[in-house]
């Protein structure tokens, strides 16, 4: 659940506007449920998580998730 509640967190702080910020804040658990299922059914491992949990940036999020194990539908994503 943290790994989920940080990249929530980080999407949310990633918003360049304050519509998007909104927008962002307003799908926030929808991001958060969608990471922590992605994290269960991948069975990410230590490192994985940890990746997660150090990324303060969108890009470093978007690393993480190309590492993730599955197809790109079981990897976390704003909203999903």
């Amino acid at each position: 659940m943290a790994v989920a509640v940080r990249v929530a967190n980080v999407v949310v702080a990633s918003a360049t506007d304050a519509v998007l910020k909104a927008q962002y804040e307003q799908d926030r658990a929808n991001t958060v449920r969608s990471t922590a299922e992605a994290c269960m059914r991948g069975k990410w491992d230590a490192g994985l998580r940890q990746c997660f949990l150090a990324a303060s940036t969108r890009p470093q999020l978007d690393a993480c998730s190309a590492s993730a194990p599955g197809p790109a539908t079981s990897r976390p994503s704003r909203g999903s």
